[in-house]
């Protein structure tokens, strides 16, 4: 955006009335004024209509060159504000992200903690599946041995009901020669 400076010539002395007609340019045509002819002042109130008009001009240019400026302010001032309500949400989205890395160190931290839980754990696996494999080896001997009870058992029970047969065989025979 570019502003243009007015022109000010040095010689101006910015006392103007309510026409906008300088005081020096006053003073020097009343001065003159009534040494002239008639169509001498009509040239100089064409040249006041003209330097009137030119003030005007200039007035109309000036004002539009302000409000163009008053725009620009504005539209600056917009500008401003979304850039306050966009670091207004680059805040709340740090904020957020700085609980989520908050969270997300405290759900490593949990990690690893029951990371180390589950080798724990883990290794107790390992030593409860070697006892198992201990118990289940003495649980075939046992069973092992039950069957050889068993087995002597039924031997023991074969001898005993041979036994009680060949002793009643005995006695039969005994009865017999006695």
């Amino acid at each position: 955006m570019s502003v243009k400076k007015s022109k000010v010539l040095a010689f101006d002395d910015h006392s103007k009335d309510e026409d906008d007609i300088r005081m020096s340019d006053i003073i020097k045509r009343s001065g003159q004024s009534t040494d002239k002819p008639f169509s001498s002042l009509k040239k100089d109130i064409a040249s006041l209509e003209k330097s009137f008009e030119e003030c005007k001009r200039k007035k109309q240019v000036e004002e539009k060159r302000l409000q163009s400026i008053q725009r620009d302010i504005e539209e600056c001032s917009r500008d401003l504000e979304n850039k306050k309500n966009q670091v207004a949400c680059v805040g709340k989205v740090n904020e957020a992200h700085n609980k989520m890395q908050e969270k997300i160190e405290e759900c490593i931290e949990d990690f690893v903690v029951k990371e180390g839980q589950i080798y724990l754990m883990e290794d107790l696996i390992g030593e409860l599946k070697q006892e198992l494999k201990t118990k289940e080896l003495e649980l075939i001997q046992v069973k092992g041995n039950i069957s050889n009870e068993i087995e002597l058992g039924q031997i023991v029970d074969n001898i005993d009901e041979d036994h009680g047969r060949k002793e009643e065989k005995l006695k039969a025979l005994s009865q017999k020669n006695c």
